[in-house]
C-alpha cells in the first residue's frame, strides 16, 4: 500500500508544522468571516425591506459613465502601461461596459481592420463583449 508520508522524523516534523500554520490561517479567516456575518446580520435587523437600493453602477463607483456617450460601433483598444511604454492589452467593443473610456492614457477607438490585426497578433479579446466572436474570428 502506498503511504504518501515520509518515514523519517525530520520531514514529518516539517509537514506537521506546515499543517499547523495552515490551520491557524484558516482559523483567522473563519474568525474574520464570523465577524462579517455578524455585522451583516445586525444590519439586516435594521434594514428597510422596501428600501430603494442605489443602482449597482453607483454602488461600485462607476457613475462616471453616466451621461457618457459611447460609440455604438467600432472597437476600443485598452492599453497596459509597462516600463518599456504602453502596449495593447485588450480589445473591446466600443460599447462594452468594461472598456475604459477613450482617452490618451487608457484606451483608443480603432476600426475593424486594426482590431483584427491586434487579435491575430496575440492581443487579448475581452471575455465580456467577445470582439473575436463578433468579428467572426473565433475559430
Amino acid at each position: 500500500m502506498f503511504d504518501p508520508l515520509p518515514p523519517d522524523e525530520e520531514r514529518l516534523q516539517v509537514i506537521k508544522g506546515f499543517l499547523e500554520r495552515q490551520r491557524a490561517e484558516v482559523d483567522i479567516i473563519r474568525t474574520y468571516l464570523d465577524i462579517q456575518i455578524g455585522l451583516v446580520g445586525e444590519r439586516l435587523k435594521h434594514a428597510d425591506p422596501a428600501g430603494d437600493a442605489p443602482p449597482l453602477e453607483k454602488q461600485r463607483g462607476l457613475s462616471s459613465r453616466e451621461g457618457a456617450v459611447l460609440p455604438a460601433e467600432g472597437w476600443a483598444i485598452e492599453w497596459r502601461r509597462t516600463p518599456e511604454g504602453a502596449v495593447p492589452y485588450v480589445v473591446h467593443a466600443a460599447d462594452c461596459f468594461f472598456a475604459p473610456r477613450p482617452g490618451p492614457k487608457r484606451a483608443r477607438l480603432i476600426d475593424d481592420q486594426n482590431a483584427r490585426e491586434l487579435l491575430v497578433n496575440g492581443v487579448k479579446a475581452c471575455h465580456q463583449c467577445n470582439p473575436d466572436v463578433r468579428l467572426d474570428m473565433d475559430g
